[in-house]
């Protein structure tokens, strides 16, 4: 470079060994300078991936937005029974079996943060989701939630521990909130392969029925198998619900869960995805009168298709089922929805 300053390749090589010993901002100068020179198409590729390249190890804040707004439609609202009567001790109670639906409208909004460190990522992130304008009154959904927490990445193993809060609000009025947090620790075992390992940990206050008042605890282990045009993934985990200052027979209870779900893009800009849910709720308390504890038995199945409109909007069509079986047929139902969304994402 002293014997010949306008030497490209003399240039493009010193910059190429200033990445390689790490020294980012003394190369990323040194690219950015040979911008000037008369450069082939080939070097010019060369330096924009260098660049790249740089501005990945370099950036210290990330910033992810997801809109989405949509409509949707649901047969039972308020989980109403089939079942016309449920057999209390020696009583024949009559059941409401009016099933009423309701069409809203809904929107979500997520703004999420990271800083990287050499040491951590700090992940911050609000959300809020609303369903407005129901059909059946009563039934408008309002829920605020703010978490923040660390990552660690070493080698194929990702370590997170998130602490957040939510609000949620119906009909305009402040029905409870929960403090939440979901250590988890995930290892990528192949390119394709991912396993992952939570604990969740829940604290809720309800501010309309104070005898509400719940803890929640529980753990999920899961495997994701990911291809160029599939996603496959299996779950399952177990939860235990507890009142904190009283018990009753219809809330205090431990679940078995697992799900499957699996996506396949048949297309650029199109794919198809389905899931199976099953949960088995196993009530704490036996109802002195009936003479036995409650369990529940849930099947949740959905189907939606998706489009790609641009690479940050999607447009999504899908429609699920709920089947709950109870050995109480007061808590019986079924139960459908359909839901048209528009998502639209933003990264920087």
């Amino acid at each position: 470079i002293i014997e010949n300053e306008n030497d490209i390749n003399a240039h493009l090589f010193y910059a190429k060994t200033l990445y390689h010993l790490k020294m980012l901002k003394e190369a990323k100068k040194s690219f950015l300078s040979l911008q000037s020179m008369p450069l082939s198409s080939i070097q010019k590729q060369e330096i924009k991936h260098y660049l790249i390249s740089i501005e990945k190890h370099t950036k210290r804040n990330f910033w992810n937005l997801s809109l989405s707004l949509g409509a949707g439609h649901t047969d039972n609202i308020n989980l109403v029974t089939d079942k016309k009567t449920t057999q209390y001790g020696s009583m024949t109670l009559q059941n409401d079996t009016e099933k009423k639906s309701s069409t809203f409208a809904y929107s979500s909004l997520s703004i999420s943060h990271r800083h990287h460190t050499s040491m951590f990522d700090y992940v911050t992130t609000l959300s809020n989701y609303n369903e407005l304008f129901h059909t059946e009154k009563g039934n408008d959904v309002h829920y605020l939630s703010l978490s923040t927490g660390i990552e660690k990445q070493y080698q194929d193993w990702l370590f997170s521990l998130p602490i957040g809060a939510n609000i949620t609000y119906l009909d305009g009025k402040k029905v409870g909130h929960n403090f939440v947090t979901n250590p988890g620790l995930s290892y990528q075992a192949t390119k394709e392969l991912k396993t992952i390992f939570n604990l969740h940990y829940v604290d809720n206050t309800s501010t309309y029925f104070r005898e509400k008042d719940y803890r929640q605890l529980g753990a999920n282990t899961a495997a994701q198998w990911r291809e160029s045009n599939y996603i496959l993934s299996a779950q399952m985990g177990i939860e235990d619900l507890g009142l904190k200052k009283s018990f009753r027979y219809d809330m205090d209870r431990n679940t078995l869960y697992g799900s499957l779900f699996a996506r396949y893009a048949f297309s650029a800009h199109n794919f198809l995805a389905t899931s199976l849910a099953y949960a088995e709720e196993n009530y704490s308390y036996m109802d002195p009168i009936m003479g036995y504890k409650r369990q529940d038995k849930r099947l949740d199945t959905s189907l939606y298709l998706g489009r790609y409109l641009t690479k940050s909007s999607l447009l999504k069509l899908g429609i699920s089922q709920t089947d709950n079986d109870s050995n109480v047929n007061a808590y019986r139902y079924k139960k459908q929805d359909l839901k048209l969304q528009y998502q639209y994402t933003l990264r920087r």
